[in-house]
């Protein structure tokens, strides 16, 4: 096969990182064996997106796979992040080498790896599923910048579970993000099919009565009435339930937070969420209440109430004391277990290649 081939089918695979939304927010220039890998900025949630933050993370997953990917074909792949500072959407370059490189075992579970909305069994990790997670720092070679925390007390992760679906209230009483929400939800398996991008009702599980009353709540002019009887502040509660459900809740934290470091993070969780998928666990992403709260530090929230931000802010301290990262930051939360299969799963575009 060419190397255009084989770059091609690498990208197939890559495109199958998580992204927010379903986003996808990248694209591809290809130049012999080189990729470069762009951000398409407008492509995920403007609010809850801070500074690109969430598509970073979504193109380190993107990264990750490629490397695993690279390896079933023989390749080495080497990563340039950030390789001209004049131009923010280029996101890293990957040269593909010729190497004596066994083909990663994780290169399996990419296309079988899902977001598992459902409760969880409250079965505990065992010590080597335990081992393989906090092994992927390491293995990334990303000691000294990153660490992995897994939170198993079921009293903590209550707290957790909480401060995670906090923000749920936030979205749900304000009038942009509740527009942003219901803008990319895809409400049909043909819509889901024509578009493959976007948020898919049918992940979401919820049940009859939840569907029909998640339908209702894309009218703001039914939330003004729910929202005066406290309708926010009950699916929080109920959510931050189903939160700390499972076998641990885990966080991908940073010493730092710059662009670099969300895309570790995102090569970090997706790696770590393929060896989830391989021990036969599942995996639900928690992620908004971090980066709402990256906005809120910012000083950039002016679009929320300050009743908000300090709800925000209050919730995000909870995170911090509870993983111990209070001089970190919590780049992506997250929880793990035991569950039955997702009802249904997002797909994915075909990569948007461009050879140069």
């Amino acid at each position: 096969m060419s190397m255009d081939t084989h770059i091609k089918d690498i990208l197939e695979l890559a495109v199958w990182a998580p992204s927010g939304d379903n986003s996808q927010p990248w694209r591809f220039v290809v130049k012999g064996n080189e990729v470069n890998v762009y951000n398409l900025p407008d492509r995920d949630n403007p609010v809850l997106n801070f500074r690109q933050a969430g598509s970073y993370v979504a193109h380190g997953g993107l990264i990750e796979n490629a490397v695993i990917a690279a390896s079933a074909k023989g390749y080495r792949a080497i990563i340039r992040l950030f390789p001209d500072n004049s131009d923010p959407t280029f996101v890293a370059t990957l040269a593909f080498e010729k190497a004596n490189v066994g083909a990663d075992p994780l290169c399996g579970v990419i296309t079988t790896r899902h977001t598992n909305r459902k409760p969880y069994r409250p079965l505990p990790l065992t010590q080597e599923e335990r081992n393989a997670l906090l092994s992927v720092v390491p293995e990334l070679g990303l000691e000294a910048s990153a660490r992995v925390g897994l939170i198993e007390d079921a009293e903590s992760r209550k707290r957790l579970g909480a401060a995670g679906a906090s923000v749920e209230q936030v979205i749900l009483e304000n009038r942009e993000l509740h527009r942003i929400l219901f803008k990319d939800v895809v409400w049909s398996e043909k819509e889901e099919i024509e578009k493959h991008s976007g948020l898919y009702l049918d992940a979401m599980e919820f049940s009859p009565p939840q569907r029909a009353l998640f339908r209702l709540a894309r009218r703001w002019s039914f939330m003004r009435v729910a929202n005066a009887i406290g309708f926010p502040k009950f699916i929080s509660w109920q959510d931050a339930k189903i939160y700390a459900t499972g076998s641990a809740l885990g966080a991908v934290i940073m010493k730092s937070s710059g662009p670099e470091d969300f895309v570790n993070a995102g090569r970090i969780m997706q790696r770590l969420w393929l060896r989830v998928t391989a021990c036969g666990l599942w995996l639900h992403p928690i992620t908004a209440l971090l980066f709402a709260a990256a906005r809120v530090r910012a000083g950039e929230a002016s679009m929320l109430s300050a009743a908000h931000r300090e709800l925000i802010e209050r919730e995000y301290r909870e995170v911090e004391q509870v993983f111990g990262a209070s001089a970190e930051t919590v780049a992506m939360m997250f929880r793990i277990g035991h569950a039955d299969p997702p009802r249904a799963h997002s797909s994915r575009r075909a990569p948007d290649i461009l050879i140069g």
